[in-house]
C-alpha cells in the first residue's frame, strides 16, 4: 500500500479508464449498479484529497442498443450511435454521482 500512496503523493492526480466491457452489460445496457458502486469509489478517492479523473468509453455500444444497429457498423452508423449513445452514458454517470450527494466536475 504504501508504493500506491507514494504513486499518488508523487502524480497528484489518479486516471480511471472505464471501458465498453466494464460499464455495459450483457443487453447493451449501462450497468447501473457497477457505476454507482464506481463512483462511489471516486467519491471516497476525493475525499481522501486524491485528485480524480474519469475517461469512460461506451458511448457507441450504448448508442448502437438504442437504435437497434448490430455490430459491424460503418463510420456513419458509429457516429450516429456515439452522438445518441453520449447523452445516455452522461446521464447515467450523473446519477450514479448524484446518488452518492457530489455532482461530477
Amino acid at each position: 500500500m504504501t508504493l500506491i500512496k507514494d504513486a499518488f503523493d508523487v502524480a497528484g492526480r489518479l486516471v480511471v479508464k472505464v471501458g465498453s466491457s466494464l460499464l455495459i452489460d450483457a443487453k447493451g445496457g449501462v450497468n447501473d449498479d457497477w457505476l454507482r458502486a464506481l463512483a462511489e469509489d471516486i467519491v471516497s478517492l476525493k475525499s481522501k484529497g486524491v485528485d480524480t479523473i474519469v475517461v469512460s468509453s461506451g458511448a457507441v455500444a450504448v448508442g448502437r442498443r438504442r437504435l437497434g444497429l448490430s455490430t459491424g457498423l460503418r463510420l456513419e452508423q458509429k457516429q450516429a450511435a456515439s452522438a445518441v449513445g453520449q447523452t445516455h452514458l452522461m446521464n447515467a454517470w450523473r446519477e450514479a454521482f448524484e446518488a452518492t450527494k457530489l455532482a461530477p466536475q
